[in-house]
């Protein structure tokens, strides 16, 4: 989250929403679920992929 500006605002998105842990843990349920579906897949990583939405 540190280096991408897209995490920062889907964090920020969602803590005005939500609080700021809650808005943390819906990144990580997202992130897991993209590494499952890339590694069961055998894909790379892609970032735009994960906030295409």
């Amino acid at each position: 989250m540190r280096e991408c500006e897209d995490d920062k605002r889907f964090v920020a998105r969602k803590t005005r929403k939500h609080n700021k842990p809650k808005a943390m843990s819906v990144l990580a349920a997202k992130l897991g679920r993209a590494v499952y579906w890339m590694l069961r897949r055998k894909t790379a990583f892609d970032v735009n992929k994960l906030f295409a939405c």
